[in-house]
């Protein structure tokens, strides 16, 4: 589109010269986003393993806090119930889930939490639109969206999975799965 601007800009019509104008804008803001997510990801991958301890209900309640008004939310963690995980990094992973069920219709978004064994255990379930059975296998693929025409990197679900690699904990596709919805399980060092 530079090209084309710069070696017809003369006999392009004002509207057309504006055009392209705005296509490069966009195409540099869809590349601008696509790097800072590529850099959450390399920061995730290579994060380091502390020994943080982070209160779960508090910043669960906080990233519910933060959607719209419009979505019923439901948070079912016990006071005091902590896991090894930065505060920082247990923000991203619940903002990108909740951000996801958001993006797909979800009206009601719950976050629940349990000491099971040596682990903590979060369920993030929604009421959006759901996997699809195709798509159940590679949602944690980088690159890999349903939202491509709407902005969407692919990048998300690989950070939350990274993110949760580096602090000793996983996430998978939850067993509650139907196409009226979404379920992920999250498993954390106690």
């Amino acid at each position: 589109a530079a090209e084309l601007l710069q070696d017809h800009h003369d006999t392009m019509t004002a509207a057309e010269r504006q055009k392209f104008l705005e296509n490069i804008s966009g195409d540099g803001a869809r590349l601008k986003m696509l790097l800072d997510r590529l850099l959450e990801l390399a920061r995730a991958e290579n994060a380091e393993r502390g020994e943080d301890r982070t209160a779960l209900e508090p910043i669960a309640a906080r990233v519910l806090a933060d959607l719209p008004k419009t979505v019923q939310t439901e948070l079912d963690i016990a006071d005091g119930l902590t896991a090894r995980i930065t505060e920082d990094a247990l923000v991203i992973v619940l903002s990108n889930l909740v951000d996801n069920a958001v993006q797909h219709k979800a009206r009601h978004v719950s976050i629940t939490g349990e000491h099971v064994g040596d682990q903590i255990t979060l369920r993030i379930v929604d009421d959006g639109d759901g996997i699809s059975p195709s798509n159940r296998a590679k949602i944690f693929e980088h690159f890999f969206t349903t939202r491509r025409n709407a902005g969407g990197t692919g990048l998300g679900l690989g950070i939350v999975r990274a993110l949760l690699a580096a602090h000793g904990g996983g996430i998978e596709l939850g067993p509650d799965n139907t196409p009226g919805g979404a379920s992920f399980e999250i498993t954390l060092a106690a």
